[in-house]
């Protein structure tokens, strides 16, 4: 399955690089481009600031959708987090179930544990 994943890309990517060739050999005029408050003026081929442009784009476009995540990711850590406390509290439980009934703590104790383990998680 992963050597075909990676043929289709393979493909797309050669199909994506042809029509930039393509489109390069289409678009050989020389345009003039400059920038008005400097006096800086630039013969190019008119494929290259076209190109130029999409690229910047694509990586303009790109770091957007990157800062999206950020906060995602950052929840994900927590929830994460949470799981694996969640995870040891039912693991003692469960060590909790097959003790004989005098070791088992009683209510209070396990609500006197649980606000001191709160407390200690929160600072």
């Amino acid at each position: 399955m992963t050597f075909l994943l990676r043929l289709c890309k393979k493909i797309i990517l050669l199909i994506i690089a042809g029509l930039i060739i393509a489109f390069a050999l289409a678009n050989q005029n020389t345009v003039s481009l400059s920038f008005q408050p400097l006096s800086f003026q630039f013969l190019l081929p008119l494929y290259i600031p076209v190109l130029a442009a999409l690229f910047l784009g694509a990586i303009i476009g790109g770091l957007f959708v990157a800062a999206r995540y950020i906060p995602l990711r950052s929840s994900l850590y927590s929830t994460k987090r949470e799981l694996h406390k969640t995870k040891e509290k039912l693991s003692d439980l469960e060590k909790n179930i097959n003790l004989p009934a005098e070791h088992i703590p009683l209510a209070s104790e396990t609500q006197e544990l649980a606000t001191t383990t709160k407390n200690t998680s929160t600072q």
